[in-house]
């Protein structure tokens, strides 16, 4: 993203700077839970490290936006770009997450994969080449003065590579969120709470879709600052949305923080 006005740096310095401390507390509450129960789903755990590496790339961005000026240099712009597409996992364990809600609600009794930490591992090792083959693959990326994050650039790539990187991004939003819905209506007699899963996840992701699939057709009419901006804040209402919806994780939180009270007072 491209900024000239001192007010979109003070906008994307305020928001970038919450969105990193809501995310950091919530994966707070999320990490001391699964400590606490060493019975809860590995997914909670790979969701948790996703959307934390996700909420590094928006810190940077927060960092530079304070300075006026991109201070990681062309190194720190890759690094950036790595840190963005690594966390794509965090749509995997959404998914993931709620086909186990389904089994642990006896709606089904088998899902379409293994829950333990082999596939987890695996997940997590697939996204993470994925991303590096995708930086590899997308070089050269452009870092001016005013650019508060990396960029690539899209007038230089041939027509099949355009089309790669429309297919693999809008398959990131579509599965997904294929399978949330189809896993919100299993459960829709069990409980309501977590339509708000899927819904976050449109609200996070299609504004960052729409303006990759509009850049490589060469249409920028949606490179507003607040649609690139809501990715970065959407992603950290996640950890609350999920602890929200699956009760039982919510209810664990709660607990913590009333016992660390407790203890206090005494």
């Amino acid at each position: 993203m491209k900024l000239t006005e001192e007010s979109d740096f003070q906008l994307v310095c305020f928001v970038t700077s919450l969105a990193t401390i809501l995310s950091v507390f919530g994966y707070f509450q999320v990490f001391k839970t699964l400590r606490k129960n060493q019975r809860s789903s590995p997914w909670f755990l790979l969701l948790g490290v996703s959307e934390l590496t996700f909420t590094m790339h928006t810190a940077m961005v927060a960092v530079a936006c304070f300075n006026r000026q991109w201070p990681y240099g062309q190194l720190g712009c890759q690094i950036h770009f790595f840190l963005a597409f690594s966390s794509l996992a965090s749509s995997v364990c959404n998914a993931a997450l709620l086909w186990e809600r389904v089994k642990l609600e006896k709606i089904r009794d088998t899902i379409p994969f293994k829950s333990n930490w082999t596939t987890v591992i695996v997940v997590w090792l697939l996204t993470n080449a994925g991303a590096a083959a995708l930086l590899w693959a997308e070089k050269p990326i452009q870092v001016t003065p005013n650019t508060m994050a990396c960029f690539m650039s899209i007038e230089t790539r041939t027509f099949y590579s355009k089309q790669i990187l429309s297919i693999l991004t809008l398959s990131f939003v579509i599965l997904p969120l294929i399978s949330n819905i189809y896993c919100c209506y299993l459960l829709r007699g069990v409980t309501k709470k977590v339509i708000l899963i899927p819904v976050a996840y449109v609200l996070t992701y299609v504004p960052f879709n729409l303006c990759t699939q509009t850049t490589v057709f060469g249409m920028y009419c949606f490179h507003t600052v607040w649609i690139k901006l809501w990715p970065k804040f959407g992603s950290s209402l996640n950890p609350y949305i999920q602890m929200y919806a699956h009760g039982k994780m919510m209810k664990s939180c709660l607990d913590s923080q009333s016992n660390s009270g407790e203890k206090k007072q005494e």
